[in-house]
């Protein structure tokens, strides 16, 4: 009975003192300043492909085996990616409208 008391509140300290490292993204070229919006184009090149990576997580394995060589695995994750986002604006756009 303690014991369970003592790892739920253990784990809330934890999961708490986890919360409260979170913070902005921070350039890689200049480590004391955030990046804003304005700046986001310059980075692009370097975020991107962890974003289409984190995206094309979500497709199929199936689909990935089916292609024969990891340059056609590359252009598959880029098509998927940039698929899911135009179906997704035009989901939002469908909604506003209603």
């Amino acid at each position: 009975m303690y014991r369970s008391l003592i790892v739920r509140n253990l784990a809330a300290v934890v999961l708490f003192a986890s919360a409260l490292s979170i913070q902005y993204a921070i350039a890689e070229d200049f480590p004391d300043k955030y990046i804003p919006a304005s700046d986001a184009v310059t980075y692009a090149r370097y975020y991107a492909p962890y974003a289409i990576q984190a995206g094309a997580a979500y497709a199929d394995v199936g689909d990935f085996n089916t292609r024969p060589a990891p340059s056609d695995h590359q252009k598959f994750a880029v098509e998927f990616v940039a698929e899911q986002m135009t179906l997704t604006h035009k989901l939002r756009a469908n909604d506003r409208r209603s």
